[in-house]
C-alpha cells in the first residue's frame, strides 16, 4: 500500500498519513483505493454494513435480528458520520474496487470511560463485503486506519470485538492487537461478551 505524505480529508494532516487516492494492490493484484468516505458513498457503505454483519455474526448473534438488518435502515447513521468527519481525528475510509466499495472503516478519539484509555483512537466499526474477505482488503484498510490514528497523535488504539467472533480476533491478532482484559455486556435479545483488544501505534 502507497503510505506517504499526503492528507486525509479536507486538511493536510502530514508526512506519514494515508491521503485520498492511496492505492494498495492486495492479493491477486487486485487494485483498491482508500480514501476518505463522501456523501455519495453512504449508500455503498451500508450495504457493506449489513451484509458484513449479516455474514459476519451469523451463529453469533440471534438470526432474526441479522434478518432483520436493512441498508436503507443504516444510511442516516453513515450520512451523519460523513458529514462530521474531522480528519484526521475522526472520520471513516471506504476501500474501493473498480469505482464501488468494498469496505470501510472508522476512527475516532476513544470514547470509553476507562481512563486508562484517555488519548487513544479507536476503530469504531470495519467491515469488508463478505465476497472478498481474505482478499487483503481488509488488511489494507487496517494499515490506513492505524496510520491515520497515529498522525492524529494517538500514541495506541483500541478496539471492540464479540468474543466468539474468531474469524475476527484471529485477523486482529495477526496485525498486533492483544486484548487488554477489557470486557463488556452488550444486551441485544441476550447478552454478547465483547472484549477490548489494544495496538500500540508508535
Amino acid at each position: 500500500m502507497t503510505v506517504g505524505a499526503g492528507s486525509v480529508g479536507a486538511g493536510s494532516v502530514g508526512a506519514g498519513s494515508v491521503g485520498a487516492g492511496s492505492v494498495a494492490r492486495p492479493r491477486e493484484n487486485r487494485r483498491v483505493e482508500i480514501r476518505p468516505a463522501t456523501a455519495d458513498d453512504v449508500e455503498r457503505i451500508a450495504r457493506v454494513d449489513v451484509l458484513a454483519r449479516q455474514a459476519g455474526y451469523q451463529g453469533l448473534l440471534p438470526q432474526h435480528l441479522l434478518d432483520g438488518l436493512r441498508a436503507a435502515d443504516q444510511v442516516p447513521k453513515w450520512t451523519a458520520a460523513v458529514r462530521e468527519a474531522a480528519w484526521p481525528h475522526r472520520g471513516t475510509l471506504v476501500a474501493v474496487v473498480s469505482g464501488d466499495v468494498v469496505g470501510f472503516v472508522s476512527v475516532r478519539p476513544a470514547e470509553d470511560d476507562d481512563p486508562g484509555v484517555a488519548g487513544m483512537g479507536e476503530i469504531s466499526s470495519f467491515h469488508v463485503l463478505p465476497a472478498l474477505w481474505s482478499h487483503g482488503i481488509g488488511r489494507c484498510l487496517m494499515v490506513a486506519a492505524t496510520a491515520t490514528m497515529a498522525v492524529a497523535g494517538h500514541p495506541s488504539a483500541l478496539l471492540w470485538v464479540v468474543q466468539t467472533n474468531i474469524r475476527a480476533i484471529r485477523f486482529y491478532t495477526h496485525r498486533g492487537w492483544r486484548p487488554d482484559g477489557a470486557t463488556r455486556d452488550d444486551v441485544v435479545d441476550h447478552v454478547t461478551l465483547r472484549l477490548r483488544y489494544r495496538r500500540e501505534l508508535r
